[in-house]
């Protein structure tokens, strides 16, 4: 039996296509040689970082998912760690006690971004802005920065306990 597993790992955005195709053949090595299988090696393109890393502003996101026990996860990693054009990776282990007899990969693969996700539509009543969260189906309203809702105070906040007289 073995594991499911998902590595995310960003890359330098400036690697030419032979250094990617190094990255990718030192990864899927890693985790064959220990007995994984892989299921998909995607490369996401170039995003923008939430913050500087080792003074890159942009990388190349890689996303990878296998079948294979803790020991492969192991030898990943050590190889992401050493690699320099490697700025940094996460693991997450997706699902326990897995038969690669009966898994169906194709299925799998199905449901890793960025192909089955459609872009959300504008909803009809108005269309949205660019920036404008609430335009967007099932997108979370933005608050207006007070604990008060239309109608007055809420109830029963946590800020509001515990003060006033206590006699």
């Amino acid at each position: 039996m073995l594991r499911k597993y998902e590595t995310l790992f960003i890359v330098r955005p400036d690697l030419p296509e032979e250094q990617m195709a190094k990255v990718k053949e030192r990864a899927t090595a890693a985790v064959t040689s220990q007995g994984g299988l892989e299921i998909a090696y995607q490369d996401w393109g170039k995003k923008k970082l939430a913050y500087p890393v080792k003074k890159v502003q942009k990388a190349n996101y890689v996303y990878f998912r296998y079948l294979a026990g803790g020991e492969a996860v192991a030898e990943l990693e050590r190889v992401l760690k050493v690699h320099d054009d490697v700025l940094r990776f996460i693991t997450v282990k997706l699902g326990d006690r897995i038969d690669p007899a009966t898994f169906d990969m194709e299925e799998d693969r199905k449901g890793i971004f960025p192909f089955n996700i459609k872009p959300r539509e504008p909803s009809a009543e108005r269309p949205a802005e660019e920036g404008d969260e609430e335009g967007v189906e099932g997108a979370p309203r933005r608050s207006s920065g007070s604990r008060w809702g239309e109608d007055g105070p809420a109830e029963n906040t946590s800020a509001d306990e515990g003060m006033g007289d206590e006699n």
